[in-house]
């Protein structure tokens, strides 16, 4: 009989922990799907308190971390922005409980959007301040491990090669952008090189 009590017990502790596991789940998702309307509405401070409570309740919750420093870099808070996204490329990929490294192993052979734009935004952060060397390696990261059909990032890196004066690298890039749909690149190849592509 006490064996089936302390049994029982133990089955009603682990119950009620995967159940405040999943409320706390939910509100960190509540918190960043607010923070994502804001951002839309083009309320940065209000979307960076959502992420803030998002990020309280998991600090490994990345989506929060992207959309933060997304509202970071809107209001020009760029350094910020490269935090957020640096922390979601390198800390989050690492700290882990043992069952959330099994996950992730798992889905690491899988496409992961949050990782993709992640590197995306740092790059764009890094080249608004003029960092271009940096935004050149992440936009790189962006289309040789994560998505080489990315046309954004091949677009972005043309301009960074651009302003670096690589301007063999950033025809090539922006060829490919145009193969990929971005109009603004066979403009600037028009525009700047006089070349119709």
């Amino acid at each position: 009989m006490k064996n089936r009590l302390s049994v029982l017990t133990m089955c009603v502790s682990i119950l009620f922990i995967c159940v405040q596991d999943s409320v706390a789940q939910k509100k960190e998702e509540i918190y960043c799907k607010k923070g994502r309307s804001s951002y839309k509405q083009g309320k940065y401070d209000l979307t960076i308190a959502y992420c803030d409570s998002a990020i309280a309740i998991n600090s490994l919750y990345a989506e929060a971390y992207v959309n933060r420093g997304m509202a970071y870099a809107d209001q020009g808070k760029y350094e910020l922005a490269i935090a957020d996204y640096t922390y979601v490329i390198t800390k989050i990929n690492i700290q882990s409980t043992k069952e959330q490294a099994i996950s992730k192993f798992a889905s690491a052979l899988t496409y992961n959007p949050q990782r993709e734009n992640a590197y995306y935004n740092r790059g764009v952060a890094y080249f608004a301040i003029h960092n271009f060397d940096s935004a050149v390696d992440d936009f790189t990261y962006v289309i040789t491990n994560l998505n080489p059909k990315n046309a954004s990032a091949y677009d972005d890196r043309g301009m960074a090669y651009y302003r670096l004066g690589k301007e063999d690298l950033c025809i090539a890039d922006w060829k490919k952008a145009a193969d990929l749909g971005i109009n603004e690149a066979r403009k600037n190849l028009k525009d700047i090189f006089n070349i119709v592509y």
